[in-house]
C-alpha cells in the first residue's frame, strides 16, 4: 500500500503567507489613506484628545520649550503668528540629508511669515555640529531632542516627518517623507488660504 504525502504543513504555510500578505496590503492602504487626508478647510481641525499625550491634527501647541544647537533656549510660542515647519530628522537619514539644502535656502531668504525648526532626533551635539558644518547650515535653527521628548510628544516613528503648525499654534497637517522647496511654498499658500 502506498503512503500518500501529507500536504498539511505546506497548506498551513501557504495560508500563513497569504494572511501575512493580506495584512500587509491592508496596513499599507490604511497608512496611505491616513497620510492622504486633507487638512480641514478652516485651517483648524477639531481638537482630538485621546489622552495619549501625542500631538494630533488640531492639537494646539501652547508652550513648548526648545533648546537650540547653539545653546539658546526658545519656546515654540515665540513663533506664534508664523507658520512653523517642525521637521524631525537625523544625520544618518538619507531623505533628511536631501531636504536640508532646501530648508537652508528657505531660511536664508529670511521669510517673515514662516520658520523651519529642524528637530534632531536623539543625536549628540558633536555629531549634529559636524553635519551642519559639512552642509553649511547657517540659517536653519537646529533643535536638540537628545532624550526623544519632542519626538515622543509628536508621535514620531519614522524620519523625516514635518509637522505644519498654523499661525495660531494649531497642528494643521504633517508630511511623512522628504520635504522640497515646492512643498514648503504649497503648505504656506494652503494655510494662508485657509485663514483668510
Amino acid at each position: 500500500m502506498m503512503n500518500q504525502p501529507n500536504n498539511t504543513p505546506s497548506k498551513t504555510i501557504t495560508g500563513v503567507v497569504i494572511l501575512a500578505i493580506s495584512f500587509s496590503v491592508f496596513g499599507m492602504l490604511l497608512a496611505l489613506t491616513l497620510l492622504d487626508q486633507e487638512p480641514p478647510s478652516n485651517g483648524v481641525a477639531q481638537v482630538l484628545n485621546n489622552n495619549s499625550g501625542v500631538a494630533q491634527l488640531g492639537w494646539q501647541v501652547d508652550s513648548l520649550p526648545l533648546t537650540l544647537l547653539d545653546g539658546q533656549t526658545v519656546d515654540l510660542r515665540d513663533y506664534r503668528g508664523k507658520i512653523i515647519f517642525l521637521n524631525f530628522w537625523a544625520t544618518w537619514c538619507v531623505p533628511c540629508q536631501r531636504e536640508m539644502p532646501a530648508f537652508e535656502a528657505f531660511m536664508r531668504n529670511q521669510p517673515t511669515d514662516a520658520v523651519i525648526l529642524g528637530v534632531n532626533n536623539g543625536e549628540d551635539t558633536a555629531t549634529i555640529q559636524q553635519f551642519t558644518n559639512q552642509l553649511e547650515l547657517l540659517h536653519l535653527p537646529i533643535v536638540l531632542d537628545t532624550d526623544f521628548r519632542l519626538a515622543d510628544q509628536f508621535g514620531v516613528r519614522n524620519l523625516p516627518v514635518t509637522y505644519v503648525i498654523d499661525p495660531d499654534g494649531y497642528v494643521s497637517t504633517f508630511k511623512l517623507g522628504e520635504m522640497t522647496a515646492d512643498d514648503l511654498q504649497a503648505y504656506i499658500q494652503q494655510i494662508k488660504q485657509q485663514i483668510s
